[in-house]
Protein backbone atom coordinates (compact mmCIF):
# COMPACT_ATOMS: atom_id res chain seq x y z
CA UNK A 1 0.00 0.00 0.00
CA UNK A 2 1.16 3.37 -0.67
CA UNK A 3 0.39 6.58 0.60
CA UNK A 4 1.11 9.92 -0.35
CA UNK A 5 0.66 13.43 1.95
CA UNK A 6 -1.38 16.34 0.56
CA UNK A 7 -0.33 19.63 0.71
CA UNK A 8 -2.46 22.15 -0.83
CA UNK A 9 0.24 24.76 -1.87
CA UNK A 10 3.12 26.97 -0.04
CA UNK A 11 3.41 30.52 -0.56
CA UNK A 12 7.19 31.66 -0.89
CA UNK A 13 8.53 35.20 -0.56
CA UNK A 14 11.31 35.39 -2.87
CA UNK A 15 13.34 37.52 -4.99
CA UNK A 16 13.06 35.22 -7.94
CA UNK A 17 11.33 37.02 -11.13
CA UNK A 18 9.73 33.35 -12.25
CA UNK A 19 6.08 33.04 -11.14
CA UNK A 20 3.78 30.48 -11.24
CA UNK A 21 2.15 28.21 -13.37
CA UNK A 22 -0.82 26.65 -12.86
CA UNK A 23 -1.78 23.23 -14.81
CA UNK A 24 -5.26 23.24 -14.11
CA UNK A 25 -7.09 20.00 -15.57
CA UNK A 26 -8.91 16.26 -15.19
CA UNK A 27 -7.32 12.91 -14.24
CA UNK A 28 -4.56 13.24 -17.12
CA UNK A 29 -3.15 16.56 -15.71
CA UNK A 30 -4.17 15.20 -11.83
CA UNK A 31 -1.86 11.88 -12.61
CA UNK A 32 -4.03 8.90 -13.74
CA UNK A 33 -2.19 6.22 -15.20
CA UNK A 34 0.94 7.56 -14.07
CA UNK A 35 3.82 5.71 -11.67
CA UNK A 36 2.49 5.74 -8.31
CA UNK A 37 5.18 7.84 -6.41
CA UNK A 38 7.03 8.60 -9.44
CA UNK A 39 6.26 12.31 -10.18
CA UNK A 40 6.39 11.25 -13.59
CA UNK A 41 2.89 13.60 -14.83
CA UNK A 42 3.09 16.17 -17.76
CA UNK A 43 3.78 18.59 -15.36
CA UNK A 44 6.32 17.31 -13.09
CA UNK A 45 8.90 17.00 -16.29
CA UNK A 46 7.44 20.52 -17.43
CA UNK A 47 8.83 21.32 -14.24
CA UNK A 48 11.82 19.64 -14.03
CA UNK A 49 12.92 21.59 -17.37
CA UNK A 50 12.13 24.67 -16.17
CA UNK A 51 14.29 24.53 -13.03
CA UNK A 52 16.98 23.18 -15.03
CA UNK A 53 17.28 26.47 -17.67
CA UNK A 54 20.18 28.53 -17.25
CA UNK A 55 17.51 31.50 -18.05
CA UNK A 56 16.56 32.37 -14.00
CA UNK A 57 13.31 34.46 -15.35
CA UNK A 58 12.18 30.50 -16.76
CA UNK A 59 12.17 28.94 -14.00
CA UNK A 60 8.37 28.81 -12.29
CA UNK A 61 7.14 27.03 -10.04
CA UNK A 62 4.69 24.49 -11.28
CA UNK A 63 0.86 23.92 -9.43
CA UNK A 64 -0.86 20.82 -10.31
CA UNK A 65 -4.70 21.41 -10.11
CA UNK A 66 -5.86 18.07 -11.70
CA UNK A 67 -8.87 16.66 -10.31
CA UNK A 68 -9.62 12.97 -11.78
CA UNK A 69 -13.03 13.01 -13.60
CA UNK A 70 -13.00 16.76 -13.57
CA UNK A 71 -14.90 18.51 -15.83
CA UNK A 72 -15.10 22.10 -17.30
CA UNK A 73 -19.22 22.44 -16.71
CA UNK A 74 -21.86 20.71 -14.64
CA UNK A 75 -25.01 21.98 -16.81
CA UNK A 76 -25.97 19.43 -19.62
CA UNK A 77 -23.69 16.98 -18.17
CA UNK A 78 -25.69 13.41 -17.99
CA UNK A 79 -25.27 12.42 -14.93
CA UNK A 80 -24.37 15.39 -13.42
CA UNK A 81 -20.55 15.42 -12.01
CA UNK A 82 -20.49 15.25 -8.53
CA UNK A 83 -16.81 17.17 -8.71
CA UNK A 84 -17.06 20.76 -8.63
CA UNK A 85 -16.53 21.65 -12.20
CA UNK A 86 -13.69 23.97 -13.29
CA UNK A 87 -15.75 26.99 -14.10
CA UNK A 88 -16.79 27.20 -10.14
CA UNK A 89 -13.53 26.03 -8.82
CA UNK A 90 -11.08 28.46 -10.98
CA UNK A 91 -10.92 31.36 -8.38
CA UNK A 92 -10.11 28.47 -5.39
CA UNK A 93 -7.83 26.48 -7.38
CA UNK A 94 -5.98 28.91 -10.13
CA UNK A 95 -6.39 32.29 -9.05
CA UNK A 96 -6.11 32.46 -5.82
CA UNK A 97 -2.69 31.30 -5.69
CA UNK A 98 -0.11 34.08 -5.31
CA UNK A 99 2.29 34.88 -8.34
CA UNK A 100 0.22 33.19 -10.79
CA UNK A 101 1.62 34.31 -14.45
CA UNK A 102 0.19 31.25 -17.01
CA UNK A 103 -2.27 28.66 -16.77
CA UNK A 104 -2.30 25.61 -18.64
CA UNK A 105 -6.05 24.45 -19.09
CA UNK A 106 -6.79 20.81 -19.66
CA UNK A 107 -10.02 19.88 -19.58
CA UNK A 108 -13.40 18.95 -21.65
CA UNK A 109 -13.05 14.70 -22.23
CA UNK A 110 -14.78 14.57 -19.19
CA UNK A 111 -17.78 16.76 -20.40
CA UNK A 112 -17.77 15.09 -23.83
CA UNK A 113 -17.84 11.61 -22.31
CA UNK A 114 -20.71 12.70 -20.21
CA UNK A 115 -23.14 13.93 -23.34
CA UNK A 116 -22.00 17.92 -24.01
CA UNK A 117 -21.85 19.36 -26.82
CA UNK A 118 -19.26 20.89 -28.70
CA UNK A 119 -20.89 24.35 -27.74
CA UNK A 120 -21.23 24.01 -24.70
CA UNK A 121 -17.35 22.60 -24.03
CA UNK A 122 -16.48 26.22 -25.83
CA UNK A 123 -18.54 28.45 -23.78
CA UNK A 124 -17.65 26.80 -20.40
CA UNK A 125 -14.27 27.29 -21.76
CA UNK A 126 -14.41 30.93 -22.86
CA UNK A 127 -15.79 32.18 -19.35
CA UNK A 128 -12.59 30.47 -17.57
CA UNK A 129 -10.41 32.09 -20.46
CA UNK A 130 -12.13 35.66 -20.00
CA UNK A 131 -12.01 35.20 -16.11
CA UNK A 132 -7.97 34.50 -15.80
CA UNK A 133 -7.22 36.96 -18.87
CA UNK A 134 -9.15 39.89 -16.65
CA UNK A 135 -6.20 39.06 -13.97
CA UNK A 136 -3.23 39.83 -16.57
CA UNK A 137 -2.41 35.85 -16.59
CA UNK A 138 -1.52 33.95 -19.43
CA UNK A 139 -4.02 30.90 -20.42
CA UNK A 140 -3.03 28.18 -22.38
CA UNK A 141 -5.04 25.59 -24.17
CA UNK A 142 -4.40 22.24 -24.41
CA UNK A 143 -6.46 20.32 -26.89
CA UNK A 144 -8.27 17.70 -25.72
CA UNK A 145 -6.46 13.82 -26.69
CA UNK A 146 -8.00 11.53 -28.26
CA UNK A 147 -9.91 8.76 -26.02
CA UNK A 148 -10.30 4.74 -26.68
CA UNK A 149 -13.75 3.59 -27.59
CA UNK A 150 -15.24 2.26 -23.96
CA UNK A 151 -18.12 0.61 -24.00
CA UNK A 152 -20.47 1.71 -21.94
CA UNK A 153 -21.44 1.67 -18.28
CA UNK A 154 -23.81 3.42 -15.67
CA UNK A 155 -22.14 6.58 -16.57
CA UNK A 156 -20.46 6.29 -19.40
CA UNK A 157 -22.51 6.11 -22.82
CA UNK A 158 -19.07 4.88 -24.45
CA UNK A 159 -16.69 6.84 -26.97
CA UNK A 160 -18.44 7.13 -30.00
CA UNK A 161 -17.87 8.63 -33.45
CA UNK A 162 -20.02 11.66 -32.48
CA UNK A 163 -17.95 12.14 -29.48
CA UNK A 164 -15.10 12.08 -31.35
CA UNK A 165 -16.77 14.44 -34.22
CA UNK A 166 -17.36 16.74 -30.61
CA UNK A 167 -13.79 16.38 -29.85
CA UNK A 168 -12.15 17.57 -32.74
CA UNK A 169 -14.99 20.60 -33.32
CA UNK A 170 -13.44 21.47 -29.76
CA UNK A 171 -10.03 21.02 -30.60
CA UNK A 172 -10.27 23.30 -33.75
CA UNK A 173 -11.53 25.92 -31.72
CA UNK A 174 -8.83 25.89 -29.27
CA UNK A 175 -6.25 25.92 -32.19
CA UNK A 176 -8.06 28.78 -34.38
CA UNK A 177 -10.70 30.61 -31.94
CA UNK A 178 -10.67 30.74 -28.30
CA UNK A 179 -8.26 33.55 -27.82
CA UNK A 180 -5.88 31.20 -25.76
CA UNK A 181 -2.17 33.41 -25.43
CA UNK A 182 -0.93 29.81 -26.22
CA UNK A 183 -2.10 26.54 -27.39
CA UNK A 184 -0.49 23.29 -26.48
CA UNK A 185 -1.42 20.89 -29.08
CA UNK A 186 -1.29 17.23 -27.39
CA UNK A 187 -3.96 15.91 -30.00
CA UNK A 188 -1.19 16.15 -32.62
CA UNK A 189 1.77 14.69 -30.44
Amino acid sequence: MTSMWWLKSIDVLTTSAGGTIVAFGDSITDGSCSTVDAHDRWEDWMAVRLDASEDPAARRAVVNEGIGGNTVIREHLQPAPTITPGVERLERDVLSHAGVTDVILFMGTNDIRREATARQVIAGTQTIIERVQARGIKIHGVTIIPRHNRAPTANNSGWTPAKTQTRNEVNEWIRSEAGFDGVIDFDQV
